[in-house]
């Protein structure tokens, strides 16, 4: 089974707030912070792959992009979403979530324990969740993507064998 993790545009421009300091913050004083996205959410099968992926004890990471730039990794430890994709929800635990948007709405919210610089090299270990064969794009994203892991060399695409041309249509629908 294919590992989740998620990939989160986010901005300051938006609270004036440094989303990463001020999340940091939380950690630091309690040891965890909710982070959350605004916006269509996610499908709740995904929230139980990550969940059930971390009552197995395995890692699930939010990588965190400001721009088209990669910025951090956080290490997540809960996920709770809307029940449908436009569903906005309170944070869970006010306390633990950064006070310029402690009141606010979100569709996705995530638990995490750590956020930390990323590794450049683990870039190139990304991929799409839905589509393996492919890396996530830096421009002309979706606010949340889906991705999985994966350190092994990825087999380039099959080729296609030339088909012949079906004996009642002589290739004219082929």
């Amino acid at each position: 089974m294919k590992n989740l993790h998620f990939l989160l545009r986010y901005s300051d421009k938006l609270s004036g707030a440094d989303t990463i300091a001020e999340h940091s913050a939380v950690i630091e004083a309690n040891g965890s912070v909710w982070m959350g996205k605004f916006g269509i959410g996610m499908n709740q099968s995904f929230v139980k792959t990550a969940k059930l992926q971390l009552e197995r004890g395995e890692q699930c990471y939010l990588y965190l992009m400001h721009g088209s730039k990669f910025t951090c990794r956080a290490n997540i430890i809960d996920v709770i979403a809307g029940s449908t994709s436009k569903t906005e929800i309170s944070s869970k635990e006010p306390n633990l979530t950064p006070a310029y948007y402690r009141k606010k709405k979100c569709s996705i919210w995530f638990k995490l324990s750590a956020i930390e610089p990323i590794d450049e090299k683990e870039l190139k270990h990304l991929w799409l969740y839905n589509n393996p064969s492919s890396h996530p794009s830096s421009a002309g994203m979706r606010g949340l993507i889906y991705l999985t892991y994966n350190d092994q060399p990825v087999p380039p695409p099959k080729e296609k064998k030339e088909e012949k041309p079906s004996i009642y249509t002589k290739g004219l629908f082929d």
